[in-house]
């Protein structure tokens, strides 16, 4: 039988045993034994959970607890019964402490329930069962530890449940006859660990009992004596609280740390008096021991997180009151954000958050406020403003309120009407929900939006970067530990007054287990083995030899096994990482035996901790789970906790919760809008009727038209209507208001006696009433929503319990176990690792610290970085802040103790280093690490290549810059100096070819300078940034400032190169490093880089060479500095020189003291002399010396020497190309006879080597086998192949005489051999009349004299078939077709010859002709062929001049759309350019859109439109042009093939047919993109502080353009085209002499001649600003003439004054409004409009009527100032009617 039917068996005859409901059962007797120890059975590690969680459940109820009863109250006495213990009450305890039912999330409230009931009354029932042990433990002979250790722990279970046990004797004495065993039972031999376990548990009882001891003593007296030899001091200190001499500081400063909230209230925020904050020395605590520690923690982490956050909304707060100015920045340097006029506007319900409020403020006073939604938007997302989840404050002047913002995007709860964060350029919209939600801030927030009373001022704080879970989940776990008094290694974290502090650490609990031994195979070498005990002397020489770990590495592994609290300490290089790895492999390997469960992996950042987990992944360890949703690493995506437990299968139990708490929170989200409703209606007449209706209904009854005393119904036409004429109505007596009070308490009917003024009070407490009612409903829906949430979290956190057991290793950050602590507190792990230690802050591993944890391995190094902080007073380097030192790691506390009186704990260094060269090492040794030694690989390492020295300081006295903007004045700066010079050194390096990807780093202590690096390299190289990095500029304001644009080419992706900060690069390394220091000052300030942790770090990561570029005299003072530099001075490692070394002449001195140095100097990478090495091809280099990498890359260009095979001919490419495969070279005059027998002229080279190879294409005859057709095929095809089909005509006469039309193949059939023969042919495809049917015979075929098909002869008349299947004679299809118009017709009525051809769309028979029967397509018949395809071109170009209107005048409103979003803008923003202050210069020269294409470059995004514009206008032109029109392209055709000698024939047409006014649009768009995308960045430029970059522009290919435009427009007799390119080349005037190029830049470019602008004057191209003066004022001329002769161009005149100013100077551009470019771009579509019929004026320009569809009045034509029009219907000479237009205009009206 399978496992699951046998527990579902046992629990049926369990469950039969329990008493029956609703009955009291007798007792069970001797079948309470089976009770119990089935109860304890089924509690077992492989029981399924549904059985597990059942048993518990039936245990909990009352059924359950009567069997319980039974037995402690009944069977147990203090005889100490040893058989009733072993059949009854051991199996209840052992099931009471089994971990499935211990570490339950689901089953907590039973767990609860059984443990209350376990201690009774007073405690008697504990009490009782605790006297019964003792009396047994009394009896025993020998000692009974089991029976000590599980007695324990329930007593420890009891105490822990119930709060009152601490002050509760029944407890005590209970607690005091398990001590008096423990103490006697230690010692004896194998019950040592089970004695050693019970002890443990009677420890933390201790603990808690010590805290019933503190609530005792009067609250105003310390808790901790201090003795009289403190006691003036005492009196001095301000302690936290009550006990503070003044009194509590506010509302919010407690003794007691639980009762303190984690976010500040109004009251803290207002007072000026400092925060207790308790030092570093435990003496001056109010408390002792673990309390006192944590207290310690707690405060002062509030104060590094919260104070920040307190101290930023106090001069808010304080600026609401009337008392200050505002600041964006907080005093103590936090960035800040602040929104005014802040008011809550409705409330929304989330099933999964609750309450969302939305909040509207005013926009912040940014330039984004006066653009578009798009710009706004762009800008709230670069400026990384109200992310999700981020924490904001709502403060007016008597509250605040901490909120976070909602994590759903907006959009999701916007109803009609609302704002956003963008769509408003006045008002802002966030959602909201509330940091610390409880029913009472909620009914708060509703309580003010349902009396729509919000304050009047209130602003709405934003605090960038910080997140509310990074600090309050371990504040929150440091505040449970407290509480639970649970803290492992108590005694040496934090020893009470009088403990000796040098206790020695003894071996892990589950080590000393009788006969425990661990097995170290796993990290054994393959075929050895080795085991070691705790208890032994560890043989580190064996292990080293079984082993890849080296003696300090072997040391540490051995003692870190044997010591439950144990420190290893890593300096840099030494395998620390590798060390931890070894030591999680042998506890894993030792798991199933010591009852490990999980390895818990901690590291402080999710880098580090996915760093470790991949390693062990990599190195065969599985079953790993990772916990949290930031890790970046594909490798562990799978073995997330959240992937993971989405596959566990739910329990009965848990799926019926789950799914009942989800199916109420589903109902809520339908109920909870209409509460809201309801609350924002509260105060109207139909709420109160409802309010009335509930709780009056009597008085109801009086304003709901019901019955009155005489039988009347009162009748109203709304429901409302009595209650507002009751309102309305009344005395308007001025006798004394009574209170609504006493108007409530009145009878119903005396309310209508009421007074006005009563009558207004009364319906106000009415109104209040129901405002009330329904606040008080919503805060109870909200009581319900954290229920169902409570239930769904415990159900996840049981299944992800069930998850967790299963793994090897849980890896999870600090931040993340703390915020999981409910979770893993029930996971019973009992090995804790935690890498890099050092780092980690004390309070964050003390919440790590879970009360299971029997073993905690600790590796760092207290001599590397310090965990960091944000309040610079509370810093260790600060002697303000040393005394509190809240940056001091437990583990450097615990390796180097304050005081002779503070615990010190042993600890390991690991002293082998493999990274460093020793050249760099030493300079660490000889100043941290006396005992480090170099391992002998690190010796070997190959010399930086490209660099005479490995390790050198580049020594400069440049300045620094200062602060790096206002965002972060205090603490970043930057040094533009080292920035440039470090670019240069880090491309001589990659010069080298040596150096790939991840090989090179450049460090650098500040964000300041980080951000200029990233900006600077990031145009050579690919930049990789750390994920810590990247947020600390975003927090900094320095995020969005990245370039969007790339440069046009960069190095190849291997060349990737890292830059970090260095406290952001610990734990990494690179080959080479290249440090910038930054600081360089008088004052000699070298701020970070002053303490020896961050100078280690720098320092340590350089494996082959490390460069530092620095001003030596601002370091020199600060000791280790001094030291360093008088180490490299005396190796002559400093200076103010960098020498460079070429790989190939050593000795040529390169000396580079400047950035341009290396330029000069190493150009290429090598040296300035030639390169003299040979290349490939045995060619001399002619390049300057350089890297072997770029030698080999080097083409040579010399003639190819290489000979060919077959000839003599000399290969016409380069050396350095591939020579081609085949000799081309043509053998004039020769004649090549094929193999054939077919000859060629002229054949090239190969083909009179290889004639065999050439496939002859001559034309012959040949006669296909098997059908005896003869074909003309090339002379290189085989017909006799098989595979070959005739294509000729079948030709095989009929049954019905004709001969047959089908292909040949398609009539034969061929044979297995390959032969053909004949097939049965199909049937006659010729409709003869003698084979046709009746119905075709009685067909009409001639249309003249409508005789059927039968009728005709078919001699005299022929027929002829369309395709249709309709039959029409020849003469009908020739008078259909119009023939004798397009033909000359002979004496035989046969067309003899082609008439001339027909002019220009003017033919009145164009259309496409039909069948007149079914109007199918006649298009297949050839003899009416050329007059078809006449009408189809025809068609063609009609349809092509429509397709050009509707193009154009779409591409011209995209135009005008890109105009009025960025041309028009109020303030347009500083472009972020993408120079990167190189020195560059930008020269802009080339077509309209390889200009814009630049300006995309530089500026990015705000030319993305644009430039697609001008992509499409490019294709317009390319489709408009002549040679692309349907007449031109058939006039090509056949140009075509009267070349190829195809045909004889000719094609002519009137040139004037071609449409030139596309491609004139075409030219319009094209020169209108560009000058808009020009004005705008010439605007933008102007806000830019362009330095020593140059901007140019070189403007004449766009010149000549419009000049072009220009004459076409003059040609056609177009003037308002004319006019508009006028003003265009105006405005290139314009924009040339804003980006002049000088004189002097000029004679750089060499030329030396003045090229043509264009056009038919000659005019030559402007040089000067003069010369573009003057030909900008000829323009100007023109076009005034032009506007003064043609009166329809006088449309273009505000557009002309405004380029003619800006041509003299004034403003740069005034651009004409939206209005007048509309009536433009009107005009200019003139000619392609109209809703009447279609004309042409006197020079052919097509117009349009109006409605009416015939001329009334005259005018002139807009283009050519031709008559156009007529009267009275009829038009005037010259003008014709242009049937053609009309009939494909009106095919494309739609219909009205």
């Amino acid at each position: 039988m399978a496992p699951h039917a046998l527990g579902s068996d046992k629990l049926r005859q369990w469950t039969r045993l329990l008493p029956r409901d609703g009955l009291q059962d007798l007792p069970l007797g001797s079948k309470l034994t089976d009770f119990f120890q089935m109860a304890s059975e089924l509690i077992s590690d492989d029981a399924e959970t549904s059985v597990v969680q059942k048993v518990v459940r039936e245990m909990a109820t009352e059924r359950g607890l009567q069997r319980v009863k039974e037995l402690t109250d009944i069977r147990v006495s203090t005889a100490g019964d040893k058989q009733l213990w072993d059949r009854q009450l051991h199996p209840y305890l052992c099931f009471l402490t089994h971990p499935l039912v211990l570490n339950s999330s689901i089953l907590e409230n039973e767990v609860a329930a059984l443990y209350s009931h376990l201690m009774g009354v007073n405690g008697t029932r504990i009490s009782r069962i605790v006297r019964f042990i003792h009396q047994l433990l009394e009896n025993a002979r020998e000692g009974e530890p089991g029976i000590l250790e599980v007695s324990s722990l329930v007593l420890l279970k009891v105490v822990a449940i119930n709060t009152t046990t601490t002050i509760n004797d029944n407890i005590r004495d209970s607690y005091k006859l398990l001590l008096g065993h423990a103490d006697a039972s230690m010692g004896l031999g194998d019950g040592d660990y089970f004695t050693r376990k019970a002890i443990a548990h009677l420890q933390a009882i201790s603990r808690r009992l010590e805290t019933g001891d503190a609530l005792k003593l009067p609250p105003s007296q310390p808790l901790l004596d201090l003795g009289d030899a403190r006691a003036s001091f005492v009196l001095k200190r301000d302690l936290p609280g009550s006990l503070s001499s003044k009194g509590p500081r506010h509302g919010n400063d407690h003794t007691d740390i639980r009762e303190i909230s984690i976010l500040p209230p109004i009251d803290e925020i207002q007072s000026n008096r400092a925060e207790y904050r308790p030092s570093l020395d435990p003496s001056d605590w109010h408390l002792a021991g673990v309390r006192g520690l944590l207290d310690r923690h707690v405060r002062l982490i509030r104060e590094d997180t919260v104070g920040q956050l307190r101290d930023a909304v106090r001069p808010e707060l304080e600026l609401l009151s009337g008392r200050q100015d505002g600041t964006s920045r907080s005093g103590n340097g936090m960035r800040v954000w602040s929104y005014r006029e802040a008011s809550v506007v409705r409330a929304t319900f989330d099933r999964r958050k609750g309450f969302i409020f939305a909040v509207r403020c005013l926009h912040p006073n940014l330039p984004a406020a006066s653009q578009t939604a798009a710009s706004r938007r762009r800008w709230w997302e670069q400026s990384k403003r109200m992310q999700p989840g981020a924490l904001v404050c709502l403060v007016d002047p008597k509250s605040v309120l901490f909120c976070r913002v909602h994590e759903l995007p907006l959009s999701q709860f916007e109803a009609s009407g609302d704002y956003s964060l963008e769509s408003s350029r006045v008002y802002m919209e966030v959602q909201l929900q509330l940091a610390e939600p409880t029913t009472a801030q909620v009914e708060q927030e509703i309580n003010r939006l349902a009396w729509a009373t919000p304050p009047k001022r209130r602003s709405l704080v934003e605090f960038p970067g910080i997140l509310l879970d990074s600090f309050k989940p371990v504040l929150e776990a440091l505040k449970a530990q407290y509480s639970a008094m649970d803290l492992p290694f108590a005694p040496v974290l934090a020893p009470m007054p009088g403990d000796k502090p040098d206790s020695p650490v003894e071996p892990p609990l589950y080590a000393l287990r009788p006969g425990f031994v661990f097995d170290l195979t796993p990290i054994c070498k393959p075929g050895t083995s080795m085991q070691y005990s705790p208890l032994q002397v560890p043989d580190i020489a064996g292990l080293c030899e079984r082993t890849t770990l080296d003696e300090s590495q072997a040391r540490a592994l051995f003692n870190s096994l044997r010591r439950a609290l144990a420190l290893t300490q890593g300096p840099p290089g030494t395998g620390k990482s590798y060390t931890g790895e070894s030591l999680i492999k042998v506890l894993l390997g030792n798991k199933k035996k010591a009852h490990l469960g999980p390895v818990l992996c901690v590291c402080y950042t999710n880098h580090a901790l996915d760093q470790l987990l991949e390693h062990l992944w990599r190195g065969g360890t599985k079953q790993i789970v990772r916990i949290g949703s930031r890790s970046k690493s594909e490798v562990l995506e799978q073995v997330n906790l959240r992937v993971i437990s989405s596959e566990e299968a739910k329990s009965n139990q848990e799926y019926k919760d789950y799914r009942s708490a989800a199916f109420g929170l589903r109902e809520m989200e339908k109920d909870v809008p209409d509460l809201l409703g309801r609350l924002h209606s509260s105060g109207t007449p139909e709420a109160i009727l409802e309010y009335l209706k509930e709780y009056h209904p009597s008085i109801f009854d009086l304003f709901s038209g019901g019955q009155d005393d005489d039988g009347w119904t009162q009748v109203a036409p709304r429901k409302d209507s009595l209650l507002k004429a009751w309102l309305s109505s009344g005395d308007s007596g001025t006798s004394k208001v009574r209170p609504p009070e006493v108007l409530r308490q009145l009878q119903p009917k005396r309310i209508l006696e009421l007074s006005n003024s009563e009558r207004q009070t009364l319906y106000g407490q009415w109104v209040r009433d129901t405002i009330h009612s329904n606040v008080s409903q919503t805060a109870e829906e909200y009581s319900t929503f954290e229920g169902h949430i409570e239930v769904i979290d415990k159900v996840r956190r049981e299944v992800d319990l069930r998850c967790l057991r299963q793994a090897q290793i849980v890896g999870v950050t600090t931040t993340g176990l703390a915020r999981n602590i409910h979770l893993l507190r029930k996971l019973n792990s009992k090995v804790l690792l935690c890498e890099e230690a050092g780092e980690v802050l004390e309070g964050h591993l003390l919440a790590a610290l879970l009360p299971s944890i029997e073993h905690a391995i600790l590796i760092g190094d207290h001599l590397q970085l310090r965990p960091q902080i944000q309040n610079y007073e509370l810093q260790s380097t600060n002697p303000q802040g040393a005394k509190h030192s809240l940056d001091t790691s437990l583990f450097e506390r615990l390796v180097n103790p304050l005081r002779d009186t503070d615990p010190s704990v042993p600890y390991d260094t690991l002293q082998i280093q493999r990274r460093m060269n020793p050249s760099i090492s030493r300079l660490i040794r000889e100043t941290l690490y006396p005992s480090l030694v170099d391992a002998p690989n690190v010796g070997e390492y190959p010399p930086v290549t490209g660099m005479r020295k490995r390790l050198f300081w580049l020594d400069h006295r440049h300045p620094e810059a200062g602060a790096a903007g206002g965002a972060s004045l205090d603490t970043s700066h930057s040094n533009e100096f080292e920035v440039n010079m470090t670019a240069a050194l880090v491309t001589h390096l990659v010069r080298q070819g040596v150096y790939g990807r991840d090989d090179i780093a450049v460090l650098t202590p500040y964000l300041g300078q980080l951000h200029k690096l990233k900006m600077k390299l990031s145009a050579l190289f690919e930049i990789v940034l750390g994920d810590r990095d990247v947020a600390d500029l975003e927090k900094d304001g320095l995020g969005h400032e990245e370039a969007e644009e790339r440069p046009l080419q960069k190095n190849r992706l291997n060349q990737q190169l890292r830059i970090a900060t260095v406290d952001n690069f610990q734990g990494e390394e690179a080959k080479v490093v290249v440090i910038s220091l930054v600081r360089s000052n008088d004052q000699r300030k070298c701020g970070f880089l002053r303490t020896s942790n961050r100078i280690n770090v720098l320092l340590s990561r350089a494996q082959h060479g490390m460069y530092v570029i620095g001003n030596s005299d601002t370091y020199q003072h600060v000791e280790m500095w001094k030291a360093v530099i008088d180490m490299m001075t005396e190796s002559k490692e400093i200076g103010t020189q960098f020498e460079l070394q070429c790989a190939r002449h050593m000795d040529t001195p390169l000396a580079v003291s400047e950035p341009d140095g290396f330029l000069i100097h190493s150009p290429e990478g090598g040296c300035i002399l030639p390169c003299e090495k040979r290349l490939k091809c045995g060619h001399k280099c002619t390049s300057r010396c350089h890297s072997e990498v770029l030698h080999l890359a080097v083409r040579c260009l010399e003639p190819c020497p290489r000979p060919k095979k077959g000839c003599e001919h000399p290969c016409p490419r380069k050396c350095g190309d591939p020579c081609e495969a085949k000799c081309s070279v043509i053998l004039s005059g020769q004649q090549l006879i094929l193999p054939c027998g077919h000859s060629i002229s002229s054949p090239t080279c190969w083909q009179s080597q290889y004639p065999d190879l050439i496939v002859c294409q001559t034309v012959t005859r040949k006669v296909m086998p098997g059908c005896s057709h003869q074909l003309s095929v090339p002379c290189h095809d085989d017909i006799a192949d098989p595979r070959y089909e005739c294509t000729a005509k079948c030709g095989a006469s009929l049954d019905c005489g004709h001969a047959c039309t089908r292909i040949c193949r398609a009539c034969r059939v061929k044979e297995p051999d390959g032969k053909l023969r004949p097939a049965a042919h199909q049937s006659c495809l010729v409709k003869c009349g003698q084979c046709c049917k009746p119905d075709v015979k009685d067909m009409v075929v001639d249309m003249l004299e409508f005789r059927g098909y039968g009728e005709i002869d078919l001699d005299e008349d022929p027929c002829i078939f369309p395709d249709c299947g309709h039959i029409k004679t020849l003469s009908t299809l020739d008078g259909l077709m119009a023939l004798p118009d397009h033909y000359m017709i002979g004496k035989d009525g046969h067309p003899s010859a082609i008439k001339a051809n027909t002019e220009p769309m003017s033919d009145e028979n164009s259309d496409v002709k039909v069948c007149p029967d079914c109007r199918g397509t006649l298009r297949n018949l050839s003899r009416y062929g050329r007059m078809i395809r006449r009408a189809l071109l025809w068609e063609s170009h009609k349809r092509f001049i429509c397709w050009t209107n509707s193009e154009s005048n779409r591409l011209s409103a995209a135009l005008q759309g890109w105009e009025e979003e960025y041309l028009r803008e109020e303030s347009p923003p500083a472009p972020r350019m993408a120079l990167r202050q190189l020195g560059n210069d930008l020269d802009v020269r080339g077509n309209g859109g390889q200009i814009i294409h630049i300006l995309k470059k530089v500026v990015g995004g705000r030319y993305r439109s644009i430039g697609e514009i001008s992509n499409q206008v490019n294709r317009f032109f390319q489709k408009v042009r002549e040679e692309e029109q349907p007449f031109q392209k058939v006039y090509n055709h056949v140009q075509h093939a009267r070349r190829q000698n195809k045909t004889s024939g000719t094609f002519a047409f009137d040139p004037s047919v071609l449409q030139s006014k596309g491609e004139v649009l075409a030219l319009s768009l094209q020169l209108r993109c560009l000058v808009s995308a020009l004005t705008d960045f010439a605007t933008m430029s102007d806000k830019v502080q362009w330095a020593t970059v140059t901007v140019t522009a070189n403007l004449e290919i766009p010149m000549k353009q419009c000049q072009a435009y220009i004459d076409l427009a003059e040609g056609r007799v177009w003037p308002r085209n004319q006019v508009e390119g006028h003003i265009i080349f105006i405005r290139l005037c314009v924009l040339a002499r804003k980006f002049l190029v000088e004189e002097s830049t000029r004679d750089e470019l060499n030329q030396p001649e003045r090229p043509v602008a264009g056009g038919k004057r000659g005019i030559p191209h402007p040089r000067t600003s003069k010369e573009y003066m003057e030909v900008g004022s000829e323009h100007i001329d023109i076009a005034q003439q032009l506007l003064e002769s043609n009166p329809p161009c006088a449309v273009f005149e505000p557009e002309l004054k405004a380029a003619a100013r800006a041509l003299v100077g004034g403003t740069f551009y005034q651009q004409v409004t939206a209005e007048e470019r509309e009536a433009i771009a009107k005009v200019m579509q003139q000619g392609f409009q109209g809703s009447g019929h279609w004309y042409r004026c006197v020079n052919g320009h097509p117009f349009t009527v109006g409605e009416c569809g015939m001329p009334m009045e005259r005018a002139r034509c807009p283009d050519c100032r031709g008559r156009i029009g007529g009267s009275n219907h009829d038009p005037d000479e010259g003008v014709q009617r242009d049937h053609a237009m009309d009939a494909l205009a009106f095919a494309h009206v739609p219909p009205r």
